[in-house]
């Protein structure tokens, strides 16, 4: 199975770490962006390959479903 486009790097001035383990991105407006330019990329990926598409949604629901 091909990988989703690589949406880039970025760096952040001052990220803030949430958890005990500090393993979530904690600043609510860059937590968005990266949502909206990773769904984007997927959206872009899965409409390019329907197949793969198929199989991943056919993976989510087989998961949802137990």
């Amino acid at each position: 199975m091909e990988s989703p486009p690589n949406p880039g790097r970025f760096k952040l001035d001052r990220p803030e770490f949430e958890g005990a383990t500090r393993d979530r991105l904690g600043n609510g407006a860059v937590r968005a962006c990266v949502a909206d330019a990773v769904r984007e990329h997927m959206v872009a990926w899965l409409r390019a390959n329907p197949a793969q598409a198929t199989a991943v949604l056919a993976r989510i629901s087989m998961t949802t479903r137990h």
